[in-house]
């Protein structure tokens, strides 16, 4: 073990918040390195409260400053930027002067230590993947050049680049233009304790599962088109797609509502949006009820949905794209296919549907690649010998 550390984690997501993939790294880092033995403050930034205060807490053994951010109204937007960033780095000193940091942990999408960092405390920053990364691969134009130098700058004051795929390693780099960053790929950990298979909990047979975020980068759009012909093939058929909306689709309305509405009658009868469901409960059981579980996103860069189904043991259909063939064995551990393909999609999930021994090799073999793959256990070693490395200590 590497010696005592002190890390400081500053993150827009942390529980109890509702949080995605930059909250449950965030968890994950926190709870494996005090469980290590080291000392963890975590800063949470809120920028959404219309209010400025700070709380401080323990949770789980670490210590957690809330920050409410919001720049005074006279500021212009770009300044309001940098007043945030001021304020973040004036708590990082703060925390410092208490109890020295041995390294700053934050994702790519955060922008806040664009000019270096309190006290050249060493940064570690994950590669995520930012919506810059996903609008070049979809050919959408950047939003806001501003921001994205502030992600750049920050990247690039980084000791340590942690990409979550080898996908990501290449990607993100050649999207932001940077050159001779120190790379290391460590693919996300996985409760595989918690997102296991359960003989208590009977398989609803055609019960195909989605369990992601509803915006069009996931496939929605594709997969309601190939749902349509599942159904048409088979009567026990039915879609259950958990996760909530991103954005609103062109009418107005939550684009799950507008999806829904465009389905015939028929097909809409036997597809169901539940929203956005607790993780360790309701999550869950649907995961270990599914036939199979679908994933057709046009990017990822590791994929923590799929990840998870597959550590409950189920078929999962994961896209050709982007990290999908580093976690998928095409055929032998799930199946790959072509997220612009709805005949593909449906084609697939045929294939699992109409043959129960495919079914359950695939599901074995899920459950044995994220055993080995996303182990918890091998993971947080690795992730503190990153941060022992950036600021030049022996691991």
């Amino acid at each position: 073990m590497t010696d005592r550390m002190h890390l400081c984690l500053v993150t827009p997501e942390f529980p109890p918040d509702k949080h995605g993939g930059v909250g449950t790294l965030m968890v994950e880092m926190t709870c494996g390195a005090i469980a290590a033995g080291h000392r963890v403050t975590v800063i949470h930034i809120d920028r959404s409260s219309g209010c400025n205060r700070m709380q401080e807490e323990t949770w789980r053994g670490a210590d957690v400053v809330r920050l409410a951010l919001t720049p005074p109204k006279w500021l212009r937007w770009r300044l309001g930027e940098l007043w945030a960033i001021r304020e973040i780095g004036r708590m990082v000193r703060r925390i410092h002067r208490n109890s020295p940091v041995s390294g700053l942990f934050v994702t790519d999408g955060s922008g806040y230590f664009p000019y270096g960092t309190p006290s050249n405390i060493p940064l570690v920053t994950a590669l995520e993947g930012t919506e810059y990364l996903f609008h070049q691969e979809m050919n959408l134009p950047r939003e806001s050049e501003f921001v994205f130098d502030l992600q750049r700058r920050t990247m690039e004051n980084s000791k340590i680049l942690v990409a979550n795929s080898n996908y990501t390693s290449h990607a993100m780099p050649a999207c932001y233009g940077l050159k001779n960053q120190a790379i290391r790929i460590v693919y996300h950990s996985i409760d595989t304790t918690l997102f296991s298979p359960s003989d208590d909990v009977p398989v609803e047979e055609g019960l195909i599962v989605f369990a992601n975020s509803i915006e069009r980068r996931k496939g929605v759009y594709e997969l309601m088109e190939a749902i349509k012909l599942v159904c048409a093939e088979f009567p026990d058929a039915r879609l259950k797609l958990a996760g909530k909306d991103v954005k609103k689709g062109a009418s107005g309305e939550p684009l799950s509502v507008e999806l829904w509405n465009s389905l015939p009658p028929a097909t809409r009868e036997r597809v169901t949006f539940l929203g956005p469901l607790d993780r360790s409960t309701a999550l869950l059981d649907l995961l270990r009820r599914a036939h199979v579980c679908v994933y057709p996103s046009y990017i990822e860069t590791f994929g923590y949905a799929p990840a998870e189904a597959m550590s409950v043991g189920k078929p999962v259909i994961y896209s050709n794209t982007g990290p999908g063939p580093e976690l998928i064995q095409d055929g032998i551990s799930g199946l790959l296919c072509d997220p612009s393909s709805p005949a593909e999609i449906a084609n697939r999930i045929g294939h699992v549907l109409r043959s129960p021994a495919l079914a359950l090799g695939l599901a074995g073999n899920a459950r044995l690649t994220a055993l080995r793959m996303f182990n918890r256990e091998s993971w947080t070693p690795r992730m503190l010998e990153l941060f022992a490395e950036a600021g030049g200590a022996r691991p």
